[in-house]
């Protein structure tokens, strides 16, 4: 993961029954991004992808916050949990606002 993109928010998705199968046992970073680069970082939500209680690699799960050619952001996640329904929940504190993701 790249320098500077501040990773905020953790959480395990082992209760994350709205999302499919293949998710729960693995994780969700917020991102919250950089502040202080020419080219912007993070601003996005990645899942670690677990396999025998060890990550096994990384992928972005949620983009969209930022215009990579400008680095304009519109908002910037910082946390994530498992909601009591199996969704999960990012907060974004750019915008101000709190995300429902299920499937």
């Amino acid at each position: 993961m790249q320098a500077h993109s501040a990773p905020l928010g953790i959480a395990f998705l082992d209760r994350a029954t709205r999302l499919p199968a293949a998710y729960h046992g693995d994780a969700l970073v917020a991102f919250h991004g950089s502040w202080n680069r020419t080219v912007p970082t993070g601003a996005k939500v990645v899942r670690i992808r677990i396999n025998d209680g060890k990550p096994s690699g990384y992928e972005d799960f949620i983009v969209g916050w930022q215009d990579d050619a400008t680095g304009r952001r519109w908002g910037r996640p910082v946390d994530v949990m498992v909601y009591k329904d199996g969704s999960v929940l990012v907060s974004d504190d750019q915008a101000g606002v709190v995300y429902r993701v299920y499937r």
